[in-house]
């Protein structure tokens, strides 16, 4: 394998780049072609971009630090034999943070980087003898719905690192080990897109496209072990906690049914569709059902903004970085909170730089729309097709 290289966010829980999460452990990049105004991680992902500098910040959650990691097989099996005991008790590994799949002017390699992160990492899951393994990709998609080829690229050099790991029989098969493409959407329409992206002149259809690059190629290939699916990038908390509620399109939470367009709800159709109806199904080892409260398997994940430990970074790096204090100004209106928890120090936090406070009546009543068709749950939960 040539080396390879790229920045990635390494924290005391960290190995390399690898980070210790409940059920899974995470792959974080540093960089982004994104700015999404509310993004967890915009120090080590976009700041320098704002600042001009061609490099990554350091680290702004929590401890922790940015480094360039060299990847070739001495890495590999330096934090491989670090990993795996850790590995065991684990379901997923997920490879996100900044984006996953497109090319920059500071790393060309990281589609292929990623596809590399994905096939050891299943190669690694099976050593440490999991009955079942998944590797989760979590990208935004834009890189892979430019141009098609741009996908096909992608899965041709999975494919090819699965081949030479002895790994393509199981994409092929759909059995133990998995791997998931999951396209994070950050609005459901257009002119949302362009504020939670943060990209005023990024093309909503890109996120579209990627979608059904994905699918038209991973069928093309018969790879029943590899899933493609939609998720809620960013909405409100579902469950009875306070935080950040993003409201987009006719003052209404994000994700409201009425804020879908038409290109959005074809996607999120043949999503459903691929699940439940037995002519269309996409993946016939199906693992577990989801039901919205109707009875319907018609729900997809959301990513709550709940007010935690994450969300603390944004007003972090706001009263830090004037720059970031610039960009985030232009969105704030766009965010709201949800009470209930008002004395907790970063709920006051978002209060102090400008976040409007909602009724409970009103964040109660989202809740109640949103509970019919996105859901937010524990891994094992919230990847329904794995």
């Amino acid at each position: 394998m040539p080396n390879m290289q790229d920045w990635f966010k390494v924290g005391t829980a960290a190995l390399g780049p690898w980070s210790v999460e409940r059920e899974t452990l995470v792959i974080r990049y540093c960089d982004c072609n994104f700015k999404c105004p509310i993004c967890y991680a915009a120090g080590p992902s976009y700041i320098h971009r704002l600042q001009k500098s061609k490099y990554p910040n350091s680290s702004t959650i929590g401890s922790g630090s940015i480094t360039r990691i060299i990847y070739n097989n001495n890495y590999l099996n330096y934090v491989g034999r670090n990993i795996l005991d850790k590995l065991r008790a684990k379901a997923y590994i997920r490879i996100q943070g900044g984006e996953p799949i497109f090319k920059s002017s500071l790393n060309k390699d990281r589609p292929k980087l990623t596809a590399h992160l994905a096939i050891d990492s299943l190669k690694m899951g099976k050593k440490s003898g999991a009955d079942r393994f998944v590797c989760v990709i979590q990208t935004n998609g834009y890189y892979l719905g430019l141009r098609e080829k741009h996908a096909r690229e992608f899965i041709d050099d999975v494919i090819e690192i699965a081949k030479e790991k002895k790994l393509l029989d199981e994409l092929k098969k759909e059995d133990r080990y998995r791997i998931a493409i999951e396209i994070s959407y950050k609005a459901p329409n257009d002119s949302d897109f362009k504020i939670f992206s943060g990209r005023p002149k990024f093309d909503f259809k890109k996120q579209i496209n990627a979608y059904w690059n994905l699918v038209r190629v991973v069928q093309d290939y018969n790879l029943d072990g590899m899933a493609i699916y939609p998720i809620a990038g960013f909405v409100m908390p579902l469950k009875n906690t306070c935080g950040i509620v993003p409201v987009g399109r006719n003052n209404l939470p994000l994700f409201h049914r009425n804020t879908w367009d038409a290109d959005f709800e074809r996607v999120i159709d043949d999503y459903w569709n691929s699940l439940r109806d037995k002519n269309q199904r996409r993946y016939d080892n199906f693992r577990r059902y989801v039901y919205n409260k109707f009875g319907k398997l018609e729900l997809i994940r959301g990513e709550e903004l709940e007010i935690t430990g994450f969300q603390r970074h944004v007003p972090f790096v706001y009263s830090k970085f004037q720059e970031f204090r610039d960009h985030f100004d232009k969105f704030k209106q766009c965010f709201k909170l949800c009470p209930g928890c008002s004395k907790n120090r970063i709920y006051q936090q978002y209060v102090d730089i400008g976040l409007e406070q909602l009724s409970m009546d009103t964040c109660n009543a989202w809740r109640n729309n949103l509970d019919g068709y996105i859901f937010s749950d524990l891994s094992k939960k919230y990847y329904p097709n794995l």
